[in-house]
Order: structure tokens, then C-alpha cells, then sequence
């Protein structure tokens, strides 16, 4: 049985383009001796093959589970957009109730979400629709808590209030009340002093009183505020969540949703006060993993992933990454499972801070492949997400210099990988170094569509031109001589004699 070493390079695409190609620019010898030498596809990282609208990047943790469940995983974005695209929604019991709830008590409906197109985190089509099926159902009061993005979408946040306002014109039914950047209702590192800021203009009305937005945020752009970082603002004297009320969250991705959430559901939250009412009730649209807070819309769609495979055949496994990718490596390779695999180890290195390329960091990160490698795993996993941090982050210098670092550790760990006779996967989680320029030559520095590369370092195989990330799971198990699970068992692979 082969053993496999699967290394992911976040960020690392495939583009023709000369211009903002940065790959091209770097001069990436092992790298591109190993796409050259090997058999290598074309990944898709986008449309319904993997579960996605179509133009929509994944994420890293999008792409991630697909490695792992080795099949499509419907994504929360063509969730929601499904049922509240629908009448569906109008029949769901849990909604019904909290309408006729609030219609006899008097109560107001606070809907709270980031208003976007991006479809990362949230999406401005399925919030429009829920209104409409809202009053559709009969819910008599309804305020909105409006959080501007600046991240996932280019567009001026002015775009997407200006369409709620005239979504909540239409069906003559609520009002948009508060406005805050993202930067503060979905901070996901510990900066509680952020999140404070969201929930005291939640709970509190702590904010600058304006009469139209549409002022406000012509402000903060002769002032170079961002959209993400839009301070609090309330449209109405009083925006505050009520006893009585009941608040429901509409962003749908937990890593950006959790912090907030568990400042407003966890009684024993002590960080700092949240001035909650004592009685109101606190709704997501889909579930939050690992997090007591009732949910409307059930996802049913559970996979048996390639992790959890290998383990109950009884073979050895690493995972490694740094700080920054670890739970790509274990939560979502996984299937959303913290569970430790029994024969499963993981190493998680630490990330030099003061090193900004993060070159000891990946010098560290080679080591401990090296090791494991000589360990004589069955399956090792490894994720190195540089590329992509330092594509957002740093200057055209910087980036040129992480990615010949990257390729001399590639280099150093193939070298091993031959040594210890295995056999190593190269691929990438989604593009983003190999178009660093818009169309109209704008910089561009967010994740791209392109496809990713998936190379084997076996002459004697031969791959599709083609396929997309949920291939590359039950292409391992077919190149390891193991039966495919059920789960799997009507994907194809990317090996050619599969046809």
C-alpha cells in the first residue's frame, strides 16, 4: 500500500495571465519541476460541483471539508438561498411560532447580518427574500442591525442598505435601526473589545444618533473609514434589544459568527457585561456547531470523511499546520468533528510573530513533515497557508520572498518523501498569488476562481485534465488500493484509466 504525504499550498491557483501572476514572477524551480515532471489536473474550486453558486470562491474551510468528505457538501450560502428563496420557509414551525410570539406580546423581531453580496458569510439575496416571506407570515414589528462588510465585497455598503431600505418600502414592514463594521460584530480573535462595541450598541443604543445613513457613511469616507470599521451608529432613538423581543443572527459562517454569539447566548459569560434583557430569545438560521442556541433550518447533510476512513481501518495518521490553519487540518478535514482519531496525530506549530514572512515558521513546519515522514505514517497531511496570508497582507517584495521559501521547503520535504518511499499530493485549497490584479488592473488581493493544481509524484500514474476538490479524496483511497466507502462510493476519481 502507497503512503501518501498531502501537502495543501493556500493561495496557489493556476492562471495564464502574466500580469499580478505572481507564481510567474517568483520563479518557483520545485514547484514547477514536480507540475512538469508528474502527473498533474486541474482542480475546480467553485460552483455545484463542491457546492457553491457558481463564481463563488471557496474559503479555506469550504475546500477543506471537501478534501476530507471526498463528495459535494451543500454550503450553508446554496442553503439558504434555497429555503428562503422559497415559500418553504413560510412553513417552518419554529418561525411560525416566534411570528405569532411576538404579534401577541407586542415584541419586535431584531434581525441582525452582514449586508453583502460576498456570500462568505452572509448573502443580501436570501435576507431580502426573508423579509418578504416575514410579512408574508404576519410579523407586525421588525428592526434590522445592519453590519457593513468591506471585506467579502467591493461594493459600497450604501448599495445593500439602500436595497433593504427599499425591501422594507415594498412590503411595508420594518426599518433598518443600527449600522456597524464588521470588524466589530464579527471580530473571530479574541479582540472582545470589538465585540463589546456591537453588543453595547445592541443592548445599550450606545452609538452616534444620525438621521440618514446615507450621511453618515459619506463621513466616514472623506475620514478613510472602511466599511469594515463603519463605528456604531443608530437611526432611532432607541434601537435596543427588549424583554419580550427575540433577536435573530442571518450570517451563516460560524468562524466569524461564534464570538458574538457567545457574548449574547452564554449566561456565564464574564469577558465583560452584556446588558441583555432577561428575557429574550436568541435564533441562527442554521445551526452553530458545538453551541446550545436554538436554529431554524436543519442541514442534514453529514459525509463520512477520509480522516475518519482511515482511522477506522485501523491505518496511522499526522496532520500539521501552524496556528493560524489548524482546525483545516482536524475540524474540517473532518467532517466538522473535534473527536480525536484513535491512530491520528497532530502537531500544531506555532507561528513566529516577529517573523513577518514567517520563514522560521515554515522552517519549523518542514521539520516536523521530515520527522513524521521518517515515522512511517500511513497518510500525512500537512497545510501551509503563507502564500495566502502574505497575499493579503504584504507588499509584491514580500510575497516573492514567502513563496521561494515555500518552494525550498517543498524541495526539502520531497527529498524525504523519496527517501522514505512515499508518494506526495500537491495542491491547493483555492488561488489568490496568480492574480493579484483585477481587470481593470486594481490590485487585487482576495481569493480567486481559478482552478488549483493537484500533482502526484508517480510516473507511472496518469490524471485527468480535470476534476474538482471533492475528487481528490477518493482518488487517494483508489491510488492506496482501498475499497471507497458508500459515502463515496459514486464519486470518480481523477486517475485516467477510471475513464
Amino acid at each position: 500500500m502507497n503512503k501518501i504525504l498531502m501537502m495543501i499550498i493556500d493561495g496557489i491557483g493556476i492562471s495564464n495571465k502574466e500580469e499580478g501572476n505572481f507564481l510567474k514572477k517568483a520563479e518557483l524551480n520545485n514547484l514547477s519541476d514536480l507540475y512538469n515532471d508528474y502527473a498533474h489536473s486541474l482542480l475546480e474550486t467553485t460552483g455545484d460541483s463542491i457546492g457553491l453558486p457558481d463564481g463563488v470562491p471557496a474559503n479555506e474551510e469550504i475546500s477543506h471539508v471537501a478534501f476530507g468528505a471526498g463528495k459535494k457538501v451543500k454550503q450553508d450560502v446554496t442553503i439558504l438561498n434555497e429555503v428562503l428563496g422559497s415559500t418553504l420557509i413560510e412553513k417552518n414551525d419554529i418561525l411560525n411560532s416566534i411570528v405569532k410570539k411576538l404579534n401577541k406580546s407586542g415584541g419586535t423581531l431584531h434581525l441582525a447580518g452582514l449586508v453583502s453580496d460576498g456570500r462568505i458569510a452572509s448573502d443580501i439575496r436570501y435576507i431580502e427574500n426573508f423579509i418578504i416571506h416575514l410579512k408574508n407570515m404576519g410579523l407586525e414589528r421588525l428592526y434590522f442591525h445592519a453590519i457593513t462588510d468591506g471585506i467579502d465585497s467591493k461594493t459600497d455598503s450604501k448599495v445593500f442598505l439602500d436595497r433593504l431600505t427599499d425591501t422594507f418600502d415594498e412590503v411595508s414592514l420594518g426599518k433598518i435601526v443600527s449600522i456597524c463594521g464588521r470588524s466589530y460584530a464579527m471580530d473571530k480573535d479574541n479582540n472582545w473589545n470589538r465585540t463589546k462595541i456591537f453588543t453595547d450598541l445592541l443592548f445599550l443604543g450606545n452609538g452616534a444618533k444620525v438621521r440618514k445613513y446615507s450621511s453618515a457613511l459619506e463621513t466616514c469616507k472623506k475620514k478613510n473609514v472602511p466599511d469594515n470599521l463603519i463605528p456604531p451608529i443608530k437611526l432611532i432613538d432607541d434601537p435596543t434589544v427588549k424583554n419580550g423581543d427575540i433577536f435573530l443572527w442571518l450570517n451563516f459562517k460560524d468562524e466569524t459568527s461564534r464570538q458574538v454569539l457567545k457574548a449574547i447566548s452564554d449566561d456565564e459569560f464574564v469577558l465583560y457585561q452584556v446588558n441583555k434583557p432577561e428575557n429574550f430569545n436568541l435564533f441562527t438560521l442554521l445551526q452553530v456547531d458545538n453551541m446550545d442556541i436554538d436554529y431554524l433550518i436543519d442541514d442534514d447533510d453529514e459525509f463520512y470523511s477520509i480522516g475518519t476512513y482511515f482511522s477506522n481501518l485501523q491505518l496511522t495518521q499526522a496532520r500539521i499546520s501552524s496556528k493560524e490553519r489548524y482546525p483545516m487540518v482536524t475540524y474540517f478535514f473532518d467532517g466538522y468533528k473535534n473527536d480525536k482519531l484513535d491512530l491520528c496525530d497532530t502537531y500544531l506549530i506555532p507561528s513566529m510573530q516577529e517573523d513577518y514572512l514567517f520563514n522560521e515558521t515554515l522552517e519549523n513546519i518542514t521539520k516536523q513533515v521530515i520527522k513524521c515522514v521518517e515515522k512511517d505514517y500511513n497518510f500525512i497531511l500537512v497545510d501551509i497557508p503563507y502564500a495566502d496570508i502574505i497575499a493579503r497582507f504584504g507588499n509584491d517584495e514580500q510575497l516573492i520572498e514567502t513563496l521561494q521559501h515555500i518552494d525550498k521547503c517543498v524541495g526539502k520535504i520531497f527529498e524525504a518523501v523519496e527517501e522514505n518511499f512515499y508518494k506526495m499530493i500537491i495542491t491547493s485549497s483555492y488561488g489568490n498569488v496568480e492574480e493579484m490584479l483585477d481587470s481593470d488592473g486594481n490590485p487585487n488581493k482576495n481569493t480567486t476562481t481559478n482552478p488549483v493544481p493537484f500533482i502526484i509524484t508517480d510516473t507511472r500514474v496518469n490524471l485527468k485534465h480535470k476534476g474538482n476538490l471533492t475528487m481528490v479524496a477518493p482518488t487517494i483511497l483508489k491510488y492506496m488500493d482501498i475499497a471507497l466507502p458508500k459515502q463515496m462510493s459514486q464519486m470518480k476519481t481523477l486517475l485516467e484509466e477510471e475513464g
